[in-house]
């Protein structure tokens, strides 16, 4: 058997420091490009009625109600709110207001939901 030669200085800085900050940098681009072109995209304008703390969404002819809180919304200063009632849906007439759905395969059949509300544009 002969002796393996030691990595060169040179070698061991680039195995230590280069290679990860270069996997680094490659994931960072990849997640910016992903959530850039996602960005402002799922956003759409509901008409909104509200009675108490549930809601009835209308969006492209389809309705959809949701009733005690949402996973998320943002409120008026811009702060994501989870798991409670978007301080902009009060009992009023018919509204217009922002919203993100989502559609999910439960054994076979599409479910569209309310994620998000956008309680800035109120």
């Amino acid at each position: 058997m002969s002796p393996s030669a030691a990595p060169s200085p040179a070698r061991n800085v680039i195995n230590r420091f280069v290679v990860p900050l270069g996997a680094m940098i490659i994931a960072f681009g990849a997640g910016w490009s992903i959530g850039a072109s996602h960005a402002d995209t799922d956003w759409a304008d509901a008409t909104v009625e509200v009675d108490g703390t549930a809601a009835t969404f209308s969006l492209d002819g389809s309705s959809y109600q949701v009733d005690g809180s949402l996973a998320a919304w943002v409120d008026t200063d811009g702060t994501v709110q989870r798991d409670s009632w978007p301080s902009c849906l009060k009992q009023t007439a018919a509204t217009t207001v922002p919203v993100i759905m989502a559609t999910t395969d439960v054994d076979g059949t599409a479910v569209t939901t309310v994620v998000a509300v956008d309680c800035q544009a109120s």
